[in-house]
């Protein structure tokens, strides 16, 4: 897929965006990628460093990888489900998202349930729900890839700042693809990406439930 929104254009709609913004709300860019990536393959690249990580992969249909929080709400108890609505609510009524953009590409709130509405003696750092709206959002649908980063301006993030991060990180994303492309592997097959925290913490909580 070919771009057709160039950084002028996307600046603009920063702007734009960023007018419409009330009191502490939520700046959400998105745009088109050059090339079709798969969401899969970049899931511990995606947005640098995080610790928190998500993969969604309805494979052929919608595939969305996230890095980051730009907001999180965690809550255990018989209302949880009410609670997370709550949260959801109020997160879209700030959130400013500028452009029109197939459904795959919207914003999205990531959830994830526990089992119980009050955690068990051994998994008491579980809460009953956990909600995110990620700062990195990389999604695939049908031969279309789009980028979206989120983000609350101030503190030295502008429009032009958040412009910026976002054209950058889809560069990095294709100039990774084209090393992919080129038989940049490991001997497991794997794409060679730098280890990080979330990833040990991973392999950590898999050898948990497996043993």
């Amino acid at each position: 897929m070919t771009s057709t929104l160039g950084f002028s254009d996307l600046l603009a709609i920063a702007i734009h965006g960023s007018r419409q913004l009330k009191d502490d709300g939520i700046l959400s860019l998105a745009m088109p990628m050059q090339q079709e990536v798969d969401p899969l393959d970049f899931y511990s690249s995606l947005g640098g460093i995080h610790s928190f990580r998500f993969l969604w992969d309805r494979a052929p249909g919608l595939c969305l990888s996230a890095a980051g929080c730009t907001k999180v709400f965690e809550y255990t108890g018989i209302n949880r489900f009410n609670q997370a609505q709550r949260f959801v609510d109020s997160i879209f009524s700030c959130l400013v998202s500028p452009q029109v953009c197939p459904s795959l590409a919207r914003p999205k709130v990531l959830l994830a349930f526990s089992f119980f509405d009050a955690p068990l003696l051994f998994s008491k750092d579980v809460p009953g729900v956990q909600a995110v709206l990620p700062r990195w959002q990389l999604s695939r649908q049908k031969g279309q890839c789009w980028l979206r980063l989120q983000r609350t301006l101030g503190e030295g993030v502008t429009p032009s700042s958040l412009t910026e991060e976002l054209w950058e990180q889809s560069r990095q994303l294709v100039a990774l693809l084209d090393d992919f492309k080129d038989g940049q592997l490991d001997k497991t097959g794997a794409f060679i990406l730098s280890s990080s925290d979330w990833e040990e913490q991973y392999r950590s909580a898999l050898k948990l439930a497996l043993g």
